[in-house]
C-alpha cells in the first residue's frame, strides 16, 4: 500500500490507467525479413533497440492492425531471469515494428505514459518484481494479472510532465556519460589499430606465438561450500567469473581462509596476471580482466601469468580484441566453454616490447581519466536515483 500521498495526488491500479495491455503476436522470426518484431532482447538496454529486434514476411491485415506498437507505448519484460523481470522501455520512434511474444505492451490513457514508465523502473530498482515473480530454474515470471494491480500515485498531469523533464534531463546526462566513457575505449582500440594493425589479420607481420609457448596458464578451484571452516572470516582474496565486468580486478566480493588455501592447494595469483573467463553465463566467455591484488581464483577462469615476452596492459588490450574469435574457439554441447588447452593456443601478436610499453603507458594514462569520469557516471546515478525518490514523494514539480 503506498502512503503519505501529497495533496492533490490520487492513487491508481495500473488497470484503471490502460487502453491495452496484452501479449504480443506468436510469428516465426527471421534474422532478416520485411517487418521488424520485438523481443526480450529487444529491451535489454532499457530502450527500444533496432539493433536487437528480429523480422517477419508473413502478417495478416488484421494482426498487424493489432500489433503495431504506438508511439509512447510501454514494453515490460514478464518472463526473463528473476533479475531482469520488471525491465521496461517506452517506445519513442516513428518506425513500423511489431509486438513480438514474450513481451508485455501496456499502453496508457489520460496520464504521462513516460512518468507511468519511470515509477514501474522505480519499482524495478526497489526490487518490487524480483520479490514477487514466479522464479523457476534459469527463468521467472510476473503474472498480467499481478502487473495490473500496481498501484501508481498519480499528480496532476502538469505535474506529472515537470516530474518527466527532471528525470530526463538526469538520464540523459547519464548516457551522456556512459557514451563519453565509450568514446575513451574507442580511442584506445583505434590506437592499438594505428601501431600494431589488426590483430587477427595481422597486416604488419609481428612475431605470432601461442599463449602457451611465452608463459603460464593456469586455472583455480572452488573450495567446498559445505565445510564453513573454508569460508568463514576467510582473509584470502578469491574471485570469480562475475567479476570480469572491469578492466583493473581490485576488489572481490568473497575471500576463502588459509585452511582452504593449504588443504584445497589453492593457488594465489600475483598482481598483474591477466584473467580469463572460460566460461559463464551471457557473455562471460572470453572477457578479460587484470589482478590489480593477489587472489585465489575459480575453476572457471584461465590465469595467464606475466611474463618478460610481453607487456601485461599490452596482452590484456590484445586479447579484449580478440574477444569475438576467442569466444567463438569454445567446445561443449549447450554451452561451448574454454579450457586450458584452448587458451594456451591463443595465437598472439608480438610487436617489439617497447612498442608494447609505450601502449601500456597511453592504456594507464587513458585507465586515470576513464577513473576519474566512471566517478562522475556514478554520482550521477546517485543523483537520478534520488530524483527518482523525491519525484513520487511530491517533492519535484
Amino acid at each position: 500500500m503506498i502512503r503519505n500521498i501529497p495533496d492533490g495526488w490520487r492513487v491508481e491500479k495500473l488497470d484503471n490507467i490502460t487502453e491495452t495491455v496484452r501479449n504480443g503476436v506468436n510469428l516465426n522470426q527471421l534474422d532478416e525479413g520485411n517487418i521488424p518484431i520485438s523481443r526480450i532482447e529487444t529491451i535489454s538496454k532499457g530502450i527500444v533497440d533496432f539493433k536487437r529486434v528480429k523480422y517477419i514476411n508473413d502478417i495478416t491485415d488484421e494482426q498487424f492492425k493489432k500489433y503495431l506498437i504506438h508511439y509512447n507505448d510501454i514494453l515490460f519484460s514478464h518472463i526473463n531471469s528473476p533479475t531482469h523481470v520488471g525491465k521496461t522501455a517506452i517506445y519513442k520512434a516513428n518506425k513500423e515494428i511489431i509486438h513480438g511474444a514474450n513481451l508485455l505492451l501496456i499502453r496508457i490513457k489520460n496520464e504521462n505514459a513516460d512518468y507511468v514508465n519511470y515509477y514501474i523502473k522505480k519499482l524495478k530498482e526497489k526490487h518490487y518484481f524480483y520479490t514477487r515473480c514466479n522464479k523457476a530454474v534459469n527463468q521467472a515470471s510476473f503474472k498480467q494479472s499481478e502487473i495490473l494491480k500496481i498501484l501508481i500515485p498519480l499528480p496532476p498531469l502538469p505535474q506529472q510532465e515537470k516530474i518527466v523533464k527532471v528525470l530526463d534531463i538526469s538520464l540523459a546526462l547519464i548516457e551522456k556519460q556512459k557514451l563519453l566513457l565509450q568514446n575513451y575505449d574507442l580511442f584506445l582500440k583505434s590506437k592499438f589499430i594505428e601501431m600494431f594493425g589488426d590483430p587477427i589479420k595481422n597486416p604488419m607481420g609481428w612475431e605470432v606465438e601461442k599463449l602457451g609457448n611465452i608463459t603460464k596458464v593456469q586455472t583455480g578451484k572452488t573450495p567446498s561450500r559445505k565445510n564453513s571452516d573454508y569460508w568463514d572470516n576467510g582473509t584470502v582474496n578469491w574471485s570469480k567469473t562475475t567479476e570480469v565486468n572491469q578492466v583493473i580486478l581490485n576488489d572481490v566480493e568473497e575471500q576463502i581462509t588459509d585452511l582452504a588455501v593449504k588443504e584445497c592447494n589453492m593457488i594465489l595469483f600475483p598482481k598483474n596476471t591477466i584473467l580469463i573467463a572460460m566460461y559463464g553465463q551471457g557473455k562471460t566467455r572470453g572477457k578479460v580482466v587484470l589482478l590489480g591484488v593477489p587472489t585465489t581464483i575459480n575453476q572457471a577462469f584461465g590465469a595467464i601469468l606475466e611474463s618478460e615476452s610481453f607487456d601485461t596492459l599490452y596482452l590484456l588490450k590484445h586479447l579484449d580484441y580478440l574477444y569475438e574469435t576467442i569466444r567463438d574457439l569454445g567446445r561443449g554441447g549447450n554451452q561451448e566453454n574454454l579450457n586450458l588447452d584452448i587458451v594456451r593456443g591463443i595465437k598472439v601478436i608480438l610487436p617489439p616490447i617497447d612498442l608494447q610499453n609505450k601502449f601500456a603507458s597511453i592504456v594507464e594514462k587513458m585507465e586515470t581519466i576513464k577513473t576519474k569520469e566512471t566517478q562522475k557516471l556514478e554520482h550521477l546515478e546517485i543523483l537520478h536515483k534520488s530524483l527518482m525518490d523525491k519525484a513520487f514523494k511530491g517533492e519535484i514539480g
